[in-house]
């Protein structure tokens, strides 16, 4: 995906309501001193385990707020794109990646996250696992089982926002790679949860009309439609 593609469709889309949905999702970088004081303490440690970094990123992401907050404006973006013409035109892989661009534009705006690093999250999603090239691991047993789902359509999209969870708290968190894939499995469940519910309903998500005109405005850009179109997993 070419940089230049992606800021112009940025640019075309409504800034104004983008932040908005993103604000609430990067909560943890107005938590930032809160951070520092936990990370002092967690720091003085002499063995950490899977359970102190589990117990410590509960208590970060203030009970599964955010988790759930991210998962459900995901699922509500899958389901708008998937609802409009052009997503009717669009096969699995590729509405999973106009997903994840549009979820993702706060972060590729700024420049923290690169919009090859949102494309690759597609291939997690189908295979079922979360990470990065420095760590990576099945996230709902080997071969990515359907975890506690038997549509294998919301089994992916649930893979996506454990996916794009991570690659958010990677920069919002001081969290290593491997901290916050165990810590994420561990807490899966609230997002399993939230993907379910909202796949259900997604116009019970409160950012519905915020993220249904987003999605308007960037299906309205031609150089973002042939983006997704030539979109192949595995590219």
């Amino acid at each position: 995906m070419e940089i230049a593609i992606i800021c112009g469709i940025i640019v075309a889309a409504c800034m104004g309501m983008i932040i908005y949905i993103h604000q609430e999702a990067s909560k943890t970088k107005n938590g930032s001193q809160k951070r520092e004081n936990e990370q002092n303490t967690y720091d003085n440690y002499d063995v950490s385990t899977n359970s102190d970094v589990s117990d410590l990123f509960n208590n970060y992401i203030e009970n599964g707020d955010n988790l759930t907050f991210i998962a459900s404006n995901i699922t509500t973006t899958y389901c708008v794109f998937r609802d409009t013409p052009f997503g009717k035109i669009l096969n699995e892989e590729q509405l999973l990646c106009a997903t994840a661009l549009c979820n993702s534009l706060y972060y590729v705006s700024s420049g923290e996250i690169s919009s090859d690093t949102i494309q690759r999250s597609v291939g997690y999603a189908l295979t079922g696992t979360i990470g990065n090239f420095a760590y990576n691991v099945p996230h709902s047993g080997d071969f990515g089982f359907l975890s506690n789902f038997e549509d294998r359509t919301l089994f992916h999209v649930f893979g996506l926002s454990m996916q794009l969870e991570f690659l958010y708290f990677l920069v919002d968190t001081d969290f290593t790679s491997q901290e916050l894939c165990d810590s994420l499995i561990d807490n899966k469940e609230i997002i399993e949860s939230a993907v379910e519910k909202t796949y259900k309903n997604p116009k019970a998500n409160p950012t519905y009309p915020n993220i249904h005109a987003v999605v308007s405005d960037m299906i309205s850009n031609a150089e973002f439609r042939n983006l997704i179109k030539s979109y192949k997993f595995g590219r």
